[in-house]
């Protein structure tokens, strides 16, 4: 499995949001997943959090972030993604290098996502994926050069923020997502989010 993410938290306007999750459905996630080098994409709701909604997205590695297919399609964006990127509101997006893994299941019907800076310490990840009901937990890191550079989509949806570091514990219970993400109260800010929707480059086209 690779070593890229790609990482997006965003809220979207509540006029906007029932095109926003057909689109992201039907559209974007099927799309993204077909770049060369991307291997999956998940995306989930919240249930307490402070962006509605998050997609995480693996690659072979963090450099197919910056690579040709993808910068076309960033830069060539459909009518209909047009569209939904401007309802984005307070959107991070952030390209990833995984920094470390643990447990076994890579998704779970819940997960407990701890967004935090550089200056995160140490995180016992084999502890958070052994706890009751857990399946993993994995760390990633910010880059920077792959995240920032300017496309016609970001002209369209506007300034994103960025995550430094990040914590993702797949669950398969509520209660073990929220269990987690009371053990990670005060080293940043914590998620508890379910899953909406699971794609991988497996998956046969529709």
């Amino acid at each position: 499995m690779g070593n890229g993410i790609l990482a997006i938290w965003t809220d979207c306007a509540a006029e906007g949001e029932a095109d926003f999750n057909e689109w992201y459905n039907r559209e974007h996630l099927p799309e993204r997943v077909g770049v060369p080098g991307f291997l999956m994409g998940a995306r989930y709701r919240a249930a307490a959090a402070d962006r509605t909604y998050f997609t995480w997205y693996r690659t072979v590695d963090v450099d197919v972030l910056a690579s040709k297919p993808y910068r076309d399609r960033l830069n060539d964006p459909t009518t209909w993604t047009g569209r939904v990127m401007r309802v984005f509101r307070n959107t991070i997006r952030s390209a990833m290098t995984i920094e470390g893994e643990a447990g076994t299941a890579a998704i779970g019907a819940w997960a407990t996502v701890l967004r935090a800076d550089e200056g995160l310490g140490a995180v016992d990840l084999e502890a958070c994926a052994a706890a009751e009901e857990a399946l993993s937990a994995t760390r990633w890191h910010l880059d920077m050069a792959a995240t920032g550079s300017p496309t016609a989509e970001a002209a369209i949806r506007g300034p994103d923020a960025q995550a430094e570091r990040v914590v993702l514990v797949q669950t398969a219970t509520e209660a073990a997502a929220r269990r987690a993400a009371a053990a990670f109260v005060g080293q940043g800010e914590v998620g508890v989010y379910a899953l909406m929707a699971v794609l991988t480059a497996e998956d046969p086209p529709a």
